[in-house]
């Protein structure tokens, strides 16, 4: 487009390669975004064919990618880019429809395109599309999987948290949070209801009766346990999109001298039933 002043405005798009020996993907929004290519594991103990197929795929790279294939390439996918974007929205509906994600359609649909113009100069049709969809085994990298949302993430992060406690007068334990919510509940025989009641309070979680559980939005030990991750401020965003979760309308007492505002979770999606 062109503004008042007579310059070209432009909208740019970007596709980006990374290469790394581990992928550290942590956020939700990173993984539907992110299109990961492995390798395939080698063997461990490499064969004769072995070597000699790993020596006849170097020597076809270094004939087959020339700087004259690259310049080819190049100009050939130039040309044919009005046809690769086209191809990208009928892929990106095909794999929406397959794989139940428009997002991913949006991810995927490009490569595909892309990976298509190498072979074909035409546009796709929408048939066409869905019988390529089809046909392709989207066990092998997992893109069909559900992604793990980063709200589950940070509850499981919670509730796995190993925390030492002295249940009366036995010897300290250590217990996850998790054990420590449901001994509030009267779920576990090694530890009273009221102990784990204030052991709860003291982190900034608070049982409610046998129906569900608050946690703080600001109380300083749920922040130590954070410390580090993604969830380390503001994790009450996180989970208010867990099922059933609800903000609290008041301040809540977790401790006498800490009173705040929380997040309520109710006991079904914290034993995973919602």
């Amino acid at each position: 487009s062109q503004n008042q002043t007579g310059a070209k405005v432009y909208r740019i798009r970007s596709c980006f390669w990374f290469s790394s020996i581990n992928v550290g993907i942590e956020h939700q929004a990173d993984d539907s975004r992110i299109t990961v290519l492995a390798l395939r594991s080698a063997p461990t103990i490499p064969s004769k064919e072995d070597a000699d197929r790993f020596e006849q795929l170097n020597a076809d790279v270094q004939s087959t990618i020339t700087p004259a294939f690259s310049a080819g390439l190049l100009a050939r996918s130039t040309k044919l880019l009005p046809v690769i974007r086209a191809n990208a929205e009928t892929f990106a509906r095909a794999v929406a429809v397959h794989l139940g994600s428009r997002r991913l359609g949006d991810q995927l649909g490009t490569l595909l395109a892309g990976a298509y113009s190498l072979h074909s100069e035409r546009d796709i049709s929408q048939d066409q599309a869905d019988d390529y969809i089809k046909r392709l085994d989207w066990r092998r990298d997992g893109a069909g999987d559900e992604i793990e949302r980063d709200e589950i993430k940070l509850l499981t992060f919670l509730t796995s948290h190993r925390i030492r406690v002295t249940p009366g007068n036995a010897a300290p334990v250590e217990m996850t949070i998790g054990r420590l919510i449901a001994a509030a509940w009267g779920g576990d025989e090694r530890m009273a209801r009221d102990q784990a009641e204030v052991e709860l309070r003291s982190r900034g979680m608070r049982s409610d009766e046998a129906a569900g559980l608050f946690v703080s939005n600001t109380h300083p030990a749920i922040k130590a346990i954070l410390t580090g991750t993604q969830w380390s401020s503001g994790w009450q965003r996180s989970l208010l999109r867990l099922t059933g979760a609800e903000a609290s309308s008041k301040a809540i007492r977790f401790e006498s001298m800490h009173v705040a505002k929380a997040v309520y979770l109710p006991r079904a999606t914290l034993e995973g039933r919602q």
